[in-house]
Order: C-alpha cells, then sequence, then structure tokens
C-alpha cells in the first residue's frame, strides 16, 4: 500500500523492543528504530509475533527528498 495522499513522507520511531521490518516493493527490507521514510512507494509490513508500537510524524508539505536534504 501507500499511504494518505496528503502525507509525503513521515519519521518514524519504533517503540517496540522486537519488530518486523518495512518491506518496500522496489527496494526490500528495511529494518530500522528511527527513520524518515518515503511513504508514497509501495511497502508494507509483514505479520509480526508481537504488537508493534510506533510514533509517527506525518509530513504534509514536504517530499521526501527535501525533508531528507532539511533533516540531514
Amino acid at each position: 500500500h501507500c499511504d494518505y495522499a496528503k502525507v509525503r513522507c513521515a519519521v518514524n520511531i519504533i517503540l517496540s523492543l522486537e519488530s518486523a521490518p518495512i518491506v518496500f516493493e522496489d527496494y526490500g527490507e528495511v529494518y530500522y528504530k528511527c527513520a524518515l521514510i518515503n511513504i508514497t512507494k509501495r511497502h508494507k509490513v509483514p505479520p509480526f509475533n508481537k504488537e508493534r508500537l510506533l510514533l509517527k510524524f506525518n509530513i504534509f508539505d514536504t517530499g521526501y527528498k527535501d525533508a531528507k536534504r532539511i533533516l540531514s
């Protein structure tokens, strides 16, 4: 899936001790604890045996590349 059309990217912080990776259709599995995510790209989170707790900051007015440059 791709996330909401109004959200252009997001900063995700995994709060769980263990979690499944995010899997991008064109890239593959990505394990992370804190990351800027390009949620306009097709992705999924596979089933996992524990609940995933996530703090998510949606970015509405800045695309992934610009957000990456600003955060760098």
